[in-house]
Order: structure tokens, then sequence, then C-alpha cells
């Protein structure tokens, strides 16, 4: 006798050339082909759930995506809470390294320390462009996000806060990428006055100078770009009275010499004297200056 278990789990007995089933195993030689089969006899569904269907697996795939998005958008918010609070603590050790150095009449620097934040903003030390007891540190090259972070910190040791040229506070959104924030700080860090005067004419980057053609935006102030000695008006630089222009220079008249009107090209001189190579000189014996008008008596000087 020999025991067969064939690849259908039956355990057969062969024995005097008879293959009969062993006692107790479950005879499946009459089993449909498949469940489906069986089904449709009006037998039952031995079939087992094993997959899952189409919508199962999208509504799975969906709340994964927004765990996703959400993570991420929680990762980059850290980010740069992160980046605005590391500039913060940056500028601050430096302020109060200049202020120490501005106290002790040294010349203030930042040779201690390195030239960017992160390896991505760079720092740089200024002396404010409107004199006073400040100081300015700016930061470039800052992200959009970073920039506004920074602004919402609502740090009170800068006297005054500006992005580009524009004098800001916790409540402005930056609107670009790469920009600048230039924190200013009175020498004893202390923060008791307004950076800018009530007499003073305020600008932002959107709130631009008037004229336009001859002044600009400066740290929140207005201030004129004409040449020395020249003055701003609406046409723009012009060469104002008892000046006159020399080449392209603005030079002031000599003190017997006057002029009249904008952008004179020569200054009037007294009586008996002309004109001559920037400057009045006497009228020679064939010469008579009569009225302004200068009367040659002689065909050359």
């Amino acid at each position: 006798m020999i025991e067969i278990n064939n690849k259908k789990g039956m355990s057969n007995i062969y024995q005097n050339g008879d293959c009969t089933l062993q006692k107790g195993a479950k005879d499946f030689r009459n089993k449909p082909e498949n469940d489906r089969e069986n089904k449709k006899n009006g037998g039952p569904d031995t079939r087992s759930e094993h997959g899952r269907s189409m919508v199962e697996i999208l509504g799975v795939l969906s709340i994964m995506g927004l765990l996703s998005i959400g993570a991420l958008v929680g990762y980059r918010y850290a980010l740069y809470r992160y980046r605005a609070n590391e500039i913060i603590n940056e500028v601050k050790k430096r302020a109060v390294i200049v202020s120490q150095q501005k106290m002790s009449m040294v010349p203030p620097t930042l040779d201690e320390f390195d030239l960017t934040i992160l390896n991505s903003y760079s720092v740089t030390l200024e002396e404010y462009p409107f004199g006073g007891p400040y100081f300015m540190i700016s930061v470039d090259t800052i992200e959009q996000n970073v920039c506004t972070q920074v602004l919402q910190a609502e740090w009170e040791l800068p006297t005054a806060l500006f992005v580009g040229n524009t004098e800001v506070d916790a409540n402005y959104v930056c609107q670009q990428d790469n920009n600048t924030i230039s924190f200013v700080f009175e020498d004893t860090l202390t923060n008791n006055t307004d950076l800018i005067g009530d007499d003073i004419e305020r600008c932002s980057d959107d709130n631009p100078c008037q004229p336009a053609l001859c002044t600009e935006c400066l740290l929140g102030q207005c201030v004129e770009n004409c040449p020395e000695n020249e003055i701003c008006t609406e046409t723009g630089c012009i060469c104002p009275s008892n000046f006159y222009l020399n080449g392209d220079t603005c030079t002031p008249c000599p003190e017997n010499a006057s002029s009249v009107g904008p952008n004179a090209t020569e200054c009037t001189c007294p009586e008996l004297s002309v004109w001559k190579n920037g400057e009045c000189v006497p009228c020679l014996d064939d010469i008579r200056k009569i009225s302004g008008t200068v009367y040659h008596l002689a065909d050359e000087l």
C-alpha cells in the first residue's frame, strides 16, 4: 500500500492497482473548475475577498496626498521661520558689537563675523546716510516669505526697518524675492526717537518723490540727486541765478558779477569790465561798455 498526496490536496491510497480515497479525506474530484461556475450552477460562492476596489484605492491615495501637502506646507513654514530667526539673531550679535565699538570711539567693523548668514544672505554695515547717532546693518537677497517672517517677529530693538527704501512695520507683506532689509539702530541700542521727523517729506518704493526727474527716495526720505550747485525743478536740475554753466558744471559767478535766469552761459559784469574766460576783466582803452553793451573801438583787442 502506497499513500500519495496529489496536487489538489487529496490523500490517495494506491493498493492492488486501485487508487481510492483515504478514509476521512475530502473528495474534490467533483468540485467545479472554478467558483464562478459553482455559483452559476446554484452553489455557494466560495471566493475569498483579498483585493480592494478602485474607489477605495483612490480614496486612500487622496488622503495620503492631502496629508503630504499639509506636511510640506508645515515644513516650508518651519524652514522660513528658522531662517528668519537666524537673520534676527545674527543681526542682533552684530549690532551689539558695533554699538560697543562706537561707544568706545573705535571705528565700527564687522570683521569678526562672516560676510553671510546661513551662507545665503550677505550682510553689510553702513553709516546712516542722513547723519545722527545711528548705524545701519543691511541683509540682502532675502526671499519673500522669509522677509515677511522677519517683519512679523516684531523685534523692537531697531529704531527703524526698511525693505528697499520703504519704512515698514510688522503689518507689511513683502511682495517679491531678493529683498534687502535695512536695520537702523541708535548707537546706544535704545529706541527713543523718531528717525524721520515730521518736517521731512516721506516716501516709499510705492510712493515716489516729486518732481521725479531730480529726486529719489532713500530710506523713506526724499533727497535731490542734482549735481553740486544745481537745484531741482519740475523740468529737472538747473543752474540757478548767480551761477553759470561752465561746460557741464554749474559754477558760481565771481563776487562782482551776477547772472539772471536758469542755465546762464556767462555772468554779467559791472560797468567798465567784460566777461572773458570765466571772469570779469577791466575794459581796455579801445573798448567801452555802455549800458551793458560792449563797443569795440578797434578791430582787434
